[in-house]
């Protein structure tokens, strides 16, 4: 009895099966995401920021003289001269930043031949009437998945994350009616 109670647990150990689709796993063993359906969690952390300066100057100078001569203008007695000039001068700067930081849990669409996963999945938040979305596709190499099933949106190929919001927030955010016709008439 005393070999048998110790025989039954190994044996029960070398047969165990995993609850999830039939995957032979451990207790202690994290679960990533591999097949069709699967969940994985990309922590979004992106900041693009852009600057653009111009600056352009033309100057252009012409003179134009008449002097005596034979004919018409004979009488005058030196000579007389015209001036043209025109300068112009411009200059611009253009500045843009952005940053975006949030986990969005998405769902693997399919799995490529090679193994890589195509990964699609969104998050719509609403919050006082202000409305948030967070869309987000990609393609994800199983080796770049991290512990606790989850990858950085710097790691996606083919990466697409939108982020778009509706509401009383953005409509305070955007000029008015009157505003942009009196931009369009300026």
């Amino acid at each position: 009895m005393k070999i048998v109670l110790p025989l039954l647990i190994l044996l029960s150990m070398g047969f165990g099966e995993s609850f999830w689709r039939g995957e032979k796993a451990g207790l202690f063993d994290d679960h990533y995401a591999k097949r069709v359906g699967d969940s994985i969690t990309v922590v979004v952390i992106e900041s693009v920021s852009s600057k653009q300066k111009s600056n352009n100057s033309l100057d252009n100078a012409n003179k134009f003289e008449i002097g005596p001569g034979p004919g018409y203008a004979g009488f005058l007695s030196s000579k007389t001269a015209v001036p043209n000039a025109s300068s112009f001068k411009a200059s611009g700067e253009s500045v843009s930043e952005g940053e975006l930081k949030t986990e969005v849990t998405v769902k693997v669409r399919e799995v490529q031949t090679n193994g890589e996963l195509v990964i699609f999945g969104n998050r719509v938040t609403n919050i006082n009437g202000d409305t948030q979305i967070i869309e987000i596709s990609g393609i994800v190499r199983p080796e770049s998945i991290m512990e606790g099933n989850r990858v950085f949106s710097t790691a996606l190929a083919d990466a697409r994350i939108t982020y778009s919001q509706a509401g009383e927030l953005k409509n305070n955010s955007e000029p008015g009616l009157i505003t942009k016709l009196f931009n369009l008439f300026l």
